[in-house]
């Protein structure tokens, strides 16, 4: 009898011992999901797609603005190309990028890929994005797509057929982010107001 008692302890402990096991494995999970969704912004994503597919307009706004992708988001800051080391520390810092306009009123918008911003690589010529400022909602439509635009070695960007993107593009809009780690494969969109 002490036998059969000790053995249903000794069960009862072990099926304690293994949800207990799993509980740590699945909270485990858990942290590393939470993780991998704050890296690549799915947070807002899985918000947005509870709210029925609505992005958060309430969202803090940086000095430009908030710009909009497919459920994702980030603040937009003045940079200047006058001012390149502060464009990266806006660009490199997460939750930011930067909103610079040229002397010639050309306005350029870019972030790192691995923050998000590689959302932006998969809008092609008819989609479209927006951003609020004041409250007010902007939205633009893109026009024409280069994924194979490319940076020199002194950071100034081209388009494949030589063309300056920036200064020589094919609207006043131009988004970019980089294709990899160089920084000198980049992707080059540009866009018209709606």
């Amino acid at each position: 009898m002490k036998r059969l008692a000790k053995t249903k302890r000794s069960r009862t402990i072990s099926k304690w011992v293994f949800c207990l096991s799993l509980l740590s494995s699945f909270a485990g999970m858990v942290s590393l999901i939470r993780v991998a969704a704050e890296s690549y912004g799915l947070k807002e994503r899985f918000a947005t797609a509870l709210r029925g597919g609505k992005p958060d307009e309430t969202l803090p706004e940086g000095t430009e603005g908030r710009m909009y992708i497919r459920g994702w988001s980030v603040p937009l800051y003045t940079a200047s190309f006058e001012d390149p080391d502060r464009m990266q520390e806006i660009v490199d810092a997460p939750e930011s990028a930067s909103w610079t306009v040229t002397p010639e009123g050309v306005t350029h918008i870019a972030d790192h890929a691995g923050q998000g911003f590689r959302l932006i690589k998969s809008l092609k010529a008819g989609d479209t994005f927006f951003v609020i400022k004041d409250g007010e909602k902007h939205t633009y439509r893109c026009v024409s797509y280069y994924g194979d635009a490319y940076r020199d070695s002194e950071g100034h960007g081209f388009l494949p057929d030589g063309r300056d993107y920036v200064d020589e593009g094919d609207t006043a809009i131009v988004t970019q982010t980089c294709n990899d780690e160089t920084g000198n494969s980049v992707t080059v969109q540009y866009w018209v107001g709606e």
